[in-house]
C-alpha cells in the first residue's frame, strides 16, 4: 500500500466517522494516528539515507589514471573516422571512374 492510498483510506474513514456522528475527540485520535504514521514513513526514509553515508566516497585517483587512456581512445577514434572517410572517398572515386552515378 502506498502512502497516497493510506491517506485516501484515512480520509474516507474520517468522512465516515464525521457522517456517523462520532465525537470530535475520536476524530482527533484518528488524525493523531495518521500523523504518527506519516512521521514513521518519513523517519524510515531518512534511515535509508543514513545507510548511504556508510558507503564512503568514490576513489577519484582511479579516474585521473583513466584520463590518458580515454584520451588515447578518442585519438584512435578520430584516426579511424579519418581512415573510413578516406576509404569512402576512394570508393566513390573508383565508382565514378567506372561510370556509376554516385550522389
Amino acid at each position: 500500500m502506498t502512502l497516497q492510498e493510506l491517506q485516501r483510506q484515512l480520509a474516507t474513514l474520517r468522512t465516515k466517522l464525521a457522517n456517523a456522528g462520532v465525537d470530535e475527540a475520536q476524530q482527533l485520535d484518528l488524525e493523531i494516528t495518521e500523523k504518527k504514521i506519516q512521521m514513521q514513513i518519513i523517519v524510515g526514509t531518512f534511515d535509508a539515507l543514513k545507510t548511504l553515508d556508510g558507503l564512503g566516497g568514490v576513489d577519484l585517483s582511479k579516474i585521473t589514471q583513466l584520463i590518458p587512456q580515454v584520451d588515447q581512445v578518442i585519438q584512435d577514434e578520430i584516426a579511424r573516422t579519418k581512415l573510413v572517410a578516406q576509404v569512402v572517398s576512394i570508393a566513390k572515386t573508383a565508382l565514378r571512374a567506372a561510370g556509376l552515378p554516385i550522389s
